[in-house]
């Protein structure tokens, strides 16, 4: 934590040394109150970005990291973007960086490229690798980041994935598949891996030869 952040004992903005008023909490989800203490509160976070409390930075990773769960997953992200805590995640990220524009599409580098930029924090050149553990790796650092987060701000609601014995673990309704609840190890990272072989060849999707799947784990 910053120095001069002063923790805070409520969900909400940090205010850092400075309190800038109502905090978007204190209204009813998307009300127009609401959103107004969420604009003063985002110019206030713009300046002390460093500043942001653990609540605003738990929010702000379940907005971001919604995509990682997939529709088979119970829950799924209809049941996060419902929360509280998600609908605040998302004031954040829209304060910090500005509103999404419909229609436009989001700039890419392709997956196998932005996989080599979040590992190695710079874009791939001719010669670079990038390896499945290189992968792996990213994504126990992403879901683990992620999982703390739910467990903190939802704790009312289970949480679909979960990290065991340095493995990823999916929880899926049962009724979809075949009878089991948790679907793993490892089969985020695997699908994300065939994306990016599929890339190096042509969008040929190709199994992990050296990583073959493994049948799911019963809870």
């Amino acid at each position: 934590m910053p120095i001069n952040s002063l923790p805070s004992k409520e969900k909400g903005w940090n205010k850092g040394a400075t309190d800038t008023g109502p905090k978007p909490g204190d209204f009813p989800i998307g009300s127009l109150e609401s959103r107004a203490a969420a604009r003063a509160a985002v110019e206030h976070a713009k300046q002390h970005k460093d500043e942001l409390s653990p609540e605003d930075n738990d929010a702000l990773t379940l907005s971001c990291g919604a995509p990682l769960l997939t529709s088979g997953m119970s829950p799924s992200y209809p049941e996060l973007e419902a929360t509280a805590a998600y609908t605040h995640g998302k004031e954040v990220r829209e304060g910090l960086h500005g509103p999404v524009t419909p229609g436009l599409p989001a700039p890419s580098i392709g997956t196998a490229a932005l996989s080599f930029k979040v590992r190695f924090g710079r874009e791939p050149v001719a010669g670079d690798v990038l390896r499945y553990q290189d992968v792996f790796l990213c994504d126990l650092v992403r879901y683990g980041k992620f999982i703390t987060a739910w467990s903190r701000q939802i704790p009312e609601l289970p949480c679909p994935l979960k990290i065991e014995d340095g493995h990823i673990f999916c929880h899926e309704d049962p009724r979809y598949n075949d009878g089991q609840e948790w679907n793993g190890p490892d089969e985020p990272t695997l699908s994300h891996w065939s994306c990016v072989e599929a890339e190096a060849n042509d969008g040929k999707h190709l199994l992990p030869r050296t990583h073959p799947r493994f049948p799911p784990l019963s809870s």
